[in-house]
């Protein structure tokens, strides 16, 4: 098992806030780092962490690490 570290971007758009894929990390400082510049720039930015299986098919729940602007709440797809 391995941690990753995820920064996920929100943009506005006519119905909503769209996401862009997230964009992964192995440290979480350089997430949290890259979150933090990002954020003034986007509409919401959310950092976080997930443990994944080493087939990397097996993912845990998402464990927030910080959250700037405007985020929808996070729905778990399984």
């Amino acid at each position: 098992m391995e941690k990753i570290y995820a920064v996920q971007v929100f943009h506005e758009v006519y119905d909503g806030v769209r996401a862009d894929e997230p964009l992964l990390y192995d440290s979480e400082s350089v997430a949290r780092e890259q979150g933090e510049t990002l954020a003034p720039r986007r509409h919401g930015v959310l950092v976080y962490e997930k443990v994944i299986g080493i087939d990397r098919r097996d993912y845990s729940e998402p464990m927030i690490l910080a959250r700037y602007g405007h985020v929808p709440s996070m729905r778990i797809r399984r």
